[in-house]
């Protein structure tokens, strides 16, 4: 009796430090506490999922937050980071209303977040924005430099046909020479005319539709280089109804027309300026 006691005692202590090292995680020397999502979260109280860690901007209701990702954690990063419009877990549900500049990294050593080493980030290669989340995908705002101290990104692969707004530095100071942005494919391009127009994502000129690694955006005379040459195949194509020199994929500057205009030739003309 006393044996069964005892060991139910044990038991029950064990499985409460099990539910703090998940549920309480301090960050940094801070007093601030992470804590894995669920009911009772109130604004600015931090929580973490998938890599990201979150703090609560807005109480929509009880168990439904709004939040903005604010550094990475993790004893290590995996090369792959998917950015999504929102998560669930422990019947709660998030929306992702802001990206912050995620320059941080939180590593967990006992029951204890502590700041990491930012060489951590060196572990990163790819983003993904993920449409099929339950969520839409991610249709909030991206803050300058949210993005500026991933020093190995190499691939930005999207799902979504309409680029987040982002802040005109949310990715600056990256290699661009060694980035390629992978968009949707779509009628003439469309989707990646509007990447290349938009701010903050009208750095990347390297890009390419989804399924299509021939032939790079830009690349209208199909000689598998994007240079001047295309803005003038692009320039003399405008008014002509048969285009069946060219590439189709011409929509440089997002408007969704069926046939090249110059404000085509103007986008055009700038992602070459890029090169």
């Amino acid at each position: 009796m006393k044996k069964t006691l005892v060991k139910s005692i044990l038991l029950a202590i064990f499985g409460m430090m099990v539910v703090q090292n998940v549920n309480a995680q301090k960050i940094s020397a801070g007093e601030e506490v992470a804590t894995n999502i669920g009911p009772g979260l109130g604004v600015g109280d931090y929580f973490y999922y998938d890599n990201i860690l979150y703090q609560v901007a807005t109480v929509v209701s009880s168990g439904n937050y709004e939040a903005k990702a604010v550094s990475f954690y993790g004893e290590s990063l995996p090369a792959e980071i998917e950015i999504i419009g929102g998560g669930q877990a422990n019947s709660c549900t998030f929306t992702v209303s802001e990206i912050e500049a995620l320059d941080g990294v939180k590593t967990m050593s006992g029951t204890s977040y502590v700041a990491g080493d930012a060489s951590a980030l060196d572990a990163i290669t790819t983003l993904i924005f993920v449409k099929e989340d339950g969520f839409g995908g991610f249709a909030g705002t991206i803050g300058a430099e949210a993005f500026a101290n991933l020093d190995n990104l190499a691939y930005i692969y999207t799902e979504l046909t309409t680029p987040p707004t982002a802040d005109e530095d949310a990715f600056t100071e990256l290699d661009y020479d060694n980035i390629t942005l992978t968009v949707p494919a779509d009628a003439h391009g469309q989707a990646a005319g509007k990447y290349i127009t938009a701010t903050g994502w009208n750095v990347f000129y390297q890009l390419f539709l989804d399924g299509d690694s021939v032939y790079p955006f830009g690349d209208v005379n199909k000689d598998k280089k994007v240079n001047q040459s295309d803005v003038k195949a692009l320039s003399n194509a405008v008014g002509e109804e048969e285009y069946d020199d060219i590439n189709p994929i011409f929509d440089f500057n997002g408007d969704g027309k069926s046939f090249p205009n110059q404000s085509d030739v103007k986008a055009l003309r700038n992602l070459v300026s890029n090169f």
